[in-house]
Parts: C-alpha cells; structure tokens; sequence
C-alpha cells in the first residue's frame, strides 16, 4: 500500500490567510449610520450594537437593513432585500471580519423633499468595549471615521 504523504508547507504555521489566534477580534461593533452625499463629514447614527461573531454582526446588518424597508421608498428595495438575501455577500462579510476588516454595505434613496441619502451599515472588529473608551479604541475610532470619509466621498461621486 502506498503512503499517502502529507502537505508539510504550512505545519506548524497556520494558513497565510488566517488571524493568530491572538489577534482574533473579540467582538464587532455594527452601526447604521445615513448621511447626505454634499456633506459626508455630517451623519447620523440610526441604530448600533456590539456582537460576538462574525456571524452575529452579519445577522444584525441584515435585521437592521429589513427593518428600515418600510421607512424607504420602493426604489431602493430591491437592491436592500438583494444583498439580504445573497449567501455570498453573507460569507464575504463574515470571512472579512474574521479576518479583521471592516465590512460595509452603502444603498441610497431619497426623502420626502427630493434629498438624495445614502445609508450605510457597518461592522469592524474591536478589541475593547466602547463603554471603557480606552486609548486603543480611540484610535480605532480614528481609524474607521477616516475609512468612512473615504466610502462616503466614493457613494457620492
């Protein structure tokens, strides 16, 4: 019988792609923020809240982004109830936050005065409560308002 040889490229390492284990994020922190495209610096937080799992965040965002079908217009539905129900933008979500980016998913619509808005949810890993309000999470927060200046400049052009 022939023996059968094993891959030893990774042993003792784990997988290139793949977060140490201390480096793992603990939990994520998902919000939907909405913000007018002339003025992306100015948003407003409509709903937020801390999860344990990549699994978890990506179920609050899909909630969170059903839930506010009825305070949108018809338009903005069908690309809403789309990315809710795609398996792939679900396991895409979830393997960048195992990973350790953050994850956003930015739809417009218009009010009832003809304003242009655009919505935006988003989960990040965080290493620390945001009720500590340590020095480290100050420096996330630092971190993703400017990779959110950055999407939001991109949703408006």
């Amino acid at each position: 019988m022939p023996k059968h040889r094993r891959n030893n490229r990774h042993q003792g390492q784990s997988p290139p792609h793949a977060v140490p284990a201390w480096d793992a994020p603990q939990a994520f922190w998902c919000e939907l923020v909405v913000y007018r495209p002339d003025r992306p610096d100015v948003f407003y937080l409509l709903g937020s809240r801390a999860a344990a799992s990549p699994r978890l965040a990506m179920r609050w965002l899909h909630w969170r982004a059903l839930s506010m079908l009825s305070q949108l217009s018809e338009i903005s539905h069908a690309p809403i109830i789309s990315w809710a129900e795609s398996l792939y933008a679900s396991e895409l979500g979830m393997s960048r936050l195992a990973a350790g980016e953050i994850y956003a998913f930015t739809w417009s619509d218009t009010d009832e005065y003809g304003e242009t808005l655009c919505y935006q949810l988003t989960s990040r890993p965080m290493r620390a409560s945001p009720l500590l309000g340590s020095y480290r999470l100050t420096e996330e927060r630092k971190q993703r308002a400017a990779s959110l200046r950055q999407q939001m400049t991109r949703c408006a052009a």
